[in-house]
């Protein structure tokens, strides 16, 4: 994960990108956290689908 690369990297004495690099990560997790994935049914069909459907047919 980015929140350990100041310590893997030893930039973690420098206080501002240690800083950016925990915040950055703690909005990634945040927002994995707050996200639902949903898989679409196989027997339904995108919007687009139709569209390269009839480009097909012409």
């Amino acid at each position: 994960m980015a929140i350990s690369l100041p310590w893997l990297f030893g930039f973690a004495d420098n206080a501002l990108l240690r800083n950016a690099f925990v915040i950055i990560s703690a909005f990634g997790v945040c927002a994995g956290l707050l996200c639902q994935p949903e898989e679409m049914d196989s027997k339904q069909n995108h919007p687009s689908d139709n569209a390269r459907y009839q480009l097909r047919q012409r």
